[in-house]
């Protein structure tokens, strides 16, 4: 039988948080004194993903998400997977305070040693119905302090037979991986951890944590983070016939759903809005003294996705506004001292995979 926690337990969802992309964009004005506001919208795709597991070890394992643990080789005794505190062994948890390990439990008892046995095929199992999805994605965190390298295996496997990841190398901080769950759609199937010793040698062994199962109908998912305002927090330069920069970033995440390497074609189009009174206003390609005659200033992203890939970046976007004078005094009021702000949730931003 499981022994007491050690200490109350929370959820922690930020761990599953997409890492982001972040454009910052780069505006040109002419020197008029207006209240500016970089209108922006997110087309997110509809339906998005849907988490099918997560499993960050906070909440009571292996019960909660209806795990099941046991040990395949009971050859020198049984020893299973179970939650540990943080100040279990060499590694603490990757998030929160709390990770699997996987001799937690040895003859039925607490293992207060971090040190695996001989003669183990310690698992953690549960099932998943991947029916209705176009790809399902498997993250986890894992980190293996020390471990026997000729002889001793964590790997992943579905459904008993299909080996779908495997290591024997130590791994003393934690790393990620991430595994598409194609091959297995339309259907329950299981999804296990297990890890694997011989009858000689031992060592601290395997930790997983964080471990997300999503899946889509779709082959890509994007998602809006952010449009935030990096150098600018006033007014356009007064009275300068030059053009001055406003830099802003935009943050989104990408995630492929697909179960190959592939491109993903995206585009970011902004537009520079009125704060006053919601007008779009004519804007100049960076570079180019043509105005852009619809008043969206369109950048198109091609990201290379590996298999499973959740991408997060932050690279960086350009573009230009110009506003003559004339035109801008006659047909808009001066807003009050508010000044310039970035305006997230309007609809004057998209981006979604094309084609």
């Amino acid at each position: 039988m499981k022994a007491p926690s050690l200490g109350a337990k929370s959820a922690r969802a930020d761990r599953f948080l997409p890492r982001q992309i972040r454009r910052p964009l780069r505006l040109a004005v002419c020197g008029v004194r207006l209240g500016l506001a970089l209108a922006l919208a997110w087309a997110v795709d509809a339906p998005s993903q849907t988490t099918l597991l997560s499993e960050g070890f906070e909440g009571a394992f292996p019960g909660a998400n209806g795990w099941t643990v046991g040990d395949l080789n009971p050859t020198s005794g049984t020893a299973f997977w179970d939650d540990v505190f943080n100040t279990y062994g060499s590694v603490t948890a990757h998030a929160g305070s709390w990770k699997g390990y996987c001799a937690a439990i040895v003859n039925g008892a607490v293992h207060t040693t971090a040190v695996y046995t001989n003669d183990m095929q310690a698992f953690m199992s549960k099932s998943l119905n991947l029916a209705d999805y176009a790809g399902v994605n498997l993250d986890f965190w894992y980190a293996i302090p020390g471990i026997e390298t000729c002889c001793d295996q964590l790997r992943v496997v579905a459904d008993d037979t299909n080996l779908l990841w495997a290591t024997s190398a130590p791994r003393t901080e934690w790393a990620l991986v991430t595994l598409p769950l194609n091959g297995f759609l339309g259907g329950p199937h299981t999804l296990k951890f297990e890890f694997f010793s011989d009858l000689s040698i031992v060592a601290e062994g395997a930790y997983l944590d964080d471990i997300l199962v999503r899946g889509s109908p779709q082959p890509f998912v994007s998602s809006l983070g952010s449009l935030t305002n990096i150098n600018y927090f006033g007014y356009v330069l007064d009275a300068n016939p030059l053009f001055s920069n406003i830099q802003a970033q935009a943050v989104f995440s990408l995630e492929n759903f697909t179960g190959t390497n592939t491109t993903s074609t995206n585009v970011l189009s902004f537009r520079l809005i009125n704060a006053s009174n919601g007008t779009a206003h004519p804007i100049y390609d960076f570079g180019n003294a043509n105005t852009n005659t619809s008043y969206t200033y369109n950048i198109t992203n091609v990201i290379s996705l590996a298999e499973a890939t959740n991408l997060q970046r932050r690279p960086r976007l350009q573009c230009a506004g110009q506003f003559y004078q004339r035109r801008l005094v006659s047909n808009l009021r001066r807003p009050d001292d508010s000044g310039t702000r970035l305006v997230p949730g309007q609809r004057a931003v998209r981006i979604a995979p094309l084609g």
